[in-house]
């Protein structure tokens, strides 16, 4: 091979790192990440969900409504889960009765 062919092909090969326009004695500039580089698809998140419920029905005078309601608001949300209405994960983590809400009718 000819000296000049080899320089020739010797440029072409070191021009190949580099951007055009690029000069050798500057670092070549870093490329934008690709969609391989981007970050992963997914990622793993959680919100705690607050949801307010009106339980209402008929019950003796005598007889504890609240324990009543708080047993059929768990049971709809286990029935909920167990239908698998979502694909979410879903913990039941309380399920109380607030006598004292700001948002009760008077």
């Amino acid at each position: 091979m000819a000296k000049d062919e080899r320089d020739r092909l010797r440029g072409a090969i070191d021009g190949l790192g580099r951007a055009p326009g690029h000069h050798g004695a500057d670092p070549a500039p870093t490329p934008a990440p690709g969609p391989a580089e981007a970050g992963p698809a997914t990622m793993h998140k959680g919100a705690v969900v607050v949801a307010t419920l009106l339980v209402e029905g008929e019950d003796p005078p005598a007889h504890d409504f609240a324990a009543a309601a708080t047993a059929a608001a768990r049971a709809m949300l286990a029935a909920g889960l167990a239908a698998g209405v979502t694909p979410l994960a879903i913990t039941i983590r309380d399920v109380a009765v607030d006598d004292d809400s700001p948002d009760r009718d008077a």
